[in-house]
């Protein structure tokens, strides 16, 4: 900020109307005006500024930048007072003002990840959904996947597209695509237990079970008959399959002749074959058994009559 005229001796911009002119006539930023009425524009996302004022002056009295959440759900950070994750509303009412100038900040090429492949998230929207392109994450076809809709990070190399950064996840309804990674948030849940490294289990539906590749793709490779046996390699993995409705846990199982892959854990069970251990079979012979001498209770021996 050095080259922009209206800074201090130490490179700041030392009042709000400096700081509007240098993000909108010296940046070229994208931004836009909303009373308090009309809420928070849905593109504004932590990293964003904001400056707090009064419609009727003109006037830019407090700025502010946006550290969490999104949308309706944001919370600021303000030099003033030492306020830290303060909502909109709280602005709007401590200052007494009656409008807000939201700016877009748009990061240049090379965008960092927020998800690692494999991670399990969460659509976080205060809008009606977020759009998942299918062709690519530029242009194509869309799909609304709404507010709370699960799915799994496919590729978390950001692409940056229509102001957005937009990562390949693949939801729980079937849908693979393309979506915005501010409106994206990573979603913990417990691992399943169901079964152990080394078990035996059994494929359950009529119809069979799929074997796939490695998470997060888990693309076919295979089938197996109902009743086929194998061996629990590894797992569980939770994860989605396009074209398929449902998230699910996956275990890799070793179903033998070379078969092995992922699949789902709610089509196998923990096997219910036993195995007994049998005693060696022993001849005796004839004579042998004869010549045992024979083991009489002592109470036989006692007559009768004095029992």
């Amino acid at each position: 900020m050095n080259v922009y005229p209206n800074t201090d001796s130490c490179g700041s911009i030392i009042n709000c109307d400096n700081l509007n002119d240098y993000l909108v006539n010296y940046l070229d930023v994208e931004h836009e005006v909303r009373s308090e009425d009309q809420g928070v524009p849905i593109w504004f996302v932590p990293g964003d500024p904001a400056i707090f004022g009064s419609f009727d002056s003109k006037v830019f009295k407090h700025a502010v930048f946006a550290v969490s959440g999104c949308g309706g759900t944001i919370e600021y950070n303000a030099h003033t007072n030492d306020r830290y994750h303060e909502d909109t509303q709280f602005f709007f009412e401590k200052g007494d003002y009656d409008y807000c100038t939201y700016y877009r900040i748009i990061a240049g090429d090379g965008g960092s990840s927020k998800f690692s492949k494999g991670d399990i998230v969460q659509v976080n929207t205060p809008s009606s959904c977020l759009y998942c392109f299918p062709d690519g994450p530029t242009s194509g076809t869309k799909q609304c996947e709404s507010h709370g809709t699960v799915g799994v990070i496919l590729d978390p190399t950001p692409t940056l597209a229509a102001d957005f950064w937009r990562v390949k996840v693949c939801y729980c309804d079937g849908f693979e695509g393309w979506s915005a990674q501010e409106y994206l948030e990573t979603k913990y849940i417990s691992p399943s237990a169901k079964f152990s490294i080394g078990d035996t289990v059994r494929v359950t539906p009529s119809i069979g079970v799929n074997y796939r590749s490695d998470p997060p793709e888990l693309d076919k490779s295979g089938a197996v008959p109902q009743g086929t046996e194998g061996k629990i390699l590894a797992g569980s993995k939770y994860g989605a399959v396009k074209d398929v409705s449902g998230c699910y846990w996956f275990w890799k199982v070793d179903y033998g002749a070379g078969k092995v892959g992922w699949s789902a854990e709610s089509c196998l069970e923990k096997s219910q074959t036993t195995h007994q251990t049998r005693l060696p079979h022993l001849p005796v012979r004839v004579q042998d058994a004869l010549e045992r001498p024979i083991a009489i209770p002592l109470l036989q021996l006692i007559p009768m009559a004095i029992r």
